[in-house]
């Protein structure tokens, strides 16, 4: 292993000046015999320091990557002394730093032909060994990765996917935050509880009839009923779209459970139980009022609005819009003869689904 070593690291005189030895006296390559000629007019080592190995290299990636000649083992233990006897002397400080056991070679004829030779073989056919096992691995990885995705590929006849053009944008706005539910599933939170006002969209997969059911609130304390360092009243303010079909409007249902300031009454805020099931799609909500519509003037929302599609929806809320800090929402949206394109089975059981 350590002359094998060797062998495959010396790139700056030793191998390359052996190789291209060898590859003269082997005889034709590629089906053509090289002559003394040709072998004095390729590249050659000015001295034994190999320096002009550089230009012996291109040989080496010429001899193995065509086919060697046909040659026995006796052929290349024959040879071996030959060919490697001129640069081994250069060669010897080379073996001394690279082994940790030096190898001391005072003579060249203290090497013998046969263990040369075996190195040389081994080397070849290590080569050779290499490419082939590239070429395996690469045919195990293709094999591994075609099963994965035939496996994966093997769907129920049933089965059709949703794709990016069942999609349907949605908009929504609030003063100052939102908590929004599509058929009893948690669609969309606002990232921000108070300021700077900000708007969310996302992407829906839309199923009709389509349930909305959103918490929205105006930040005001739980105790004071203001905002500021209990300065001030707060407004509120909502407004969403989704997709061509759902907008918000005074269609939709609305009910406070957060009012106050209120003047002259102790404690000045009043608070009612929130439904613990208020988002599902079966609440009955028929005892609600209906919205109210805001205009935009009044609701004030933030300059970043008008880059969003809102085209059609109504700012809403309940009937104070200054008072009423916490208000749900709920609408059913229908749509005439629809048919979800897509089919994916039964839908996949959820560990919180079990808890219940």
């Amino acid at each position: 292993s350590t002359a094998l070593t060797i062998l495959l690291s010396a790139r700056s005189s030793f191998l390359p000046s052996c190789l291209a030895r060898l590859r003269n006296s082997m005889g034709p390559i590629s089906g053509r015999r090289r002559t003394s000629d040709s072998y004095a007019a390729r590249p050659r080592a000015a001295d034994s320091t190999g320096s002009k190995a550089v230009a012996e290299a291109a040989w080496i990636s010429e001899i193995f990557t065509n086919d060697w000649p046909a040659r026995t083992y006796k052929k290349f233990s024959s040879m071996a002394s030959r060919i490697f006897a001129p640069p081994l002397r250069a060669f010897d400080l080379q073996l001394r730093a690279r082994c940790r056991s030096p190898i001391v070679l005072t003579d060249a004829s203290t090497i013998e032909a046969s263990r040369l030779g075996h190195i040389l073989t081994y080397c070849y056919f290590l080569l050779k060994l290499c490419g082939m096992t590239r070429s395996l691995c690469i045919f195990v990885c293709l094999t591994f990765l075609t099963s994965a995705t035939a496996q994966r590929s093997r769907l129920p006849g049933h089965i059709i996917k949703p794709n990016a053009g069942d999609l349907a944008k949605l908009n929504v706005y609030a003063d100052n935050w939102f908590k929004l539910y599509i058929n009893g599933k948690l669609i969309a939170v606002d990232s921000i509880e108070f300021m700077p006002h900000n708007i969310i969209s996302v992407e829906v997969l839309p199923e009709y009839p389509m349930t909305i059911a959103v918490m929205a609130r105006d930040n005001a304390d739980a105790i004071t009923g203001r905002e500021y360092e209990h300065t001030q009243i707060g407004d509120g303010g909502f407004i969403l779209k989704l997709g061509d079909h759902a907008v918000s409007s005074s269609d939709w249902k609305a009910k406070c459970f957060f009012f106050g300031p209120m003047e002259g009454e102790k404690p000045p805020v009043r608070h009612l139980p929130i439904p613990t099931d208020w988002f599902s799609v079966g609440f009955d909500d028929s005892g609600w009022e209906a919205a109210t519509e805001y205009e935009e003037a009044v609701v004030r929302p933030p300059r970043p609005f008008r880059d969003y599609d809102f085209e059609g929806a109504k700012f809403i809320w309940t009937s104070d819009l200054d008072l009423h800090n916490t208000v749900i929402f709920r609408a059913t949206v229908e749509k005439s003869g629809w048919q979800p394109r897509w089919d994916t089975g039964t839908p996949a059981r959820r560990i919180e689904d079990l808890e219940q």
